[in-house]
């Protein structure tokens, strides 16, 4: 297993992403692109190179990290090694809809102070507009 470095020579194929399902893609690695993605996917910027290892086109693809094969100098692929991800930093709630029981006072929806507007009855307002149009 290996690391990625720019200016490998990378072999995208049904096991990087659907789209190499029919012709993979041999590209030489420019750069890993610093957008946010889904957990075990990345996005490559490079060229599409032929079988000469000619650059043919610039490309920037979506693939997982785990279909990611590198391409030694004999023509052997050996899979990437990934960097574990630490694990996602979690709240207990937020200052606008703290979770309950997590302080005194605290509620799942804060009423701010303020205490909803008695409603009248349906037939209060039934009879007030009677009483107008009479």
């Amino acid at each position: 297993m290996t690391a990625l470095r720019a200016g490998q020579v990378l072999l995208l194929d049904r096991r990087a992403s659907p789209q190499f399902v029919v012709r993979p893609l041999m590209l030489r690695l420019g750069a890993i692109m610093p957008r946010i993605t889904y957990d075990g996917w990345v996005w490559l910027s490079g060229y599409a190179v032929d079988q000469r290892g000619v650059a043919t086109a610039r490309r920037e693809v979506f693939v997982q990290w785990a279909g990611i094969r590198v391409v030694a100098d004999d023509g052997s692929t050996r899979p990437v090694t990934v960097a574990p991800k630490p694990p996602p930093a979690t709240r207990a709630g937020t200052a606008r809809f703290p979770v309950a029981g997590a302080g005194a006072g605290t509620t799942a929806r804060p009423d701010h102070g303020r205490r909803a507007a008695a409603r009248p009855s349906a037939s209060a307002g039934v009879a007030a507009a009677q009483a107008r149009w009479t």
